[in-house]
């Protein structure tokens, strides 16, 4: 089944309050960069396409590009692009922690076990 990029603007829109929660700090678009987390969270740019917080790369990015009139598809963002290689729908329950797909396991274990030691 293929995603539509309304589809993925949906899944990434749910990002957004986990964005400004904290629990997920990587840039949905790139995957690589870290968002400005505490008292600097509002550094943060929201992305153009997608009512979702974005590492200022990407926003410099997204801005050329829409100079262009070439913009990224939303079905090609990282944290988008797994479900769209499996041939699947993000799953729609804004409650479920699958929707931190570009953070991973790894960075999800960090935060839990640095919060464990304080």
């Amino acid at each position: 089944m293929k995603l539509s990029e309304d589809e993925a603007k949906r899944f990434l829109e749910r990002l957004c309050p986990l964005q400004e929660t904290e629990q997920q700090l990587l840039c949905p678009r790139c995957g690589r960069n870290e968002l400005y987390s505490g008292l600097y969270f509002f550094l943060n740019s929201l992305s153009r396409y997608a009512h979702v917080y974005i590492c200022e790369k990407c926003w410099m990015d997204e801005a050329l590009r829409e100079i262009d009139g070439n913009p990224v598809p939303l079905t090609s963002w990282n944290a988008v692009l797994p479900f769209v290689l499996r041939g699947e729908i993000p799953p729609s329950d804004s409650s479920c922690q699958d929707t931190n797909a570009s953070a991973g396991p790894a960075q999800t274990g960090e935060i839990h076990n640095s919060s464990q030691t304080v």
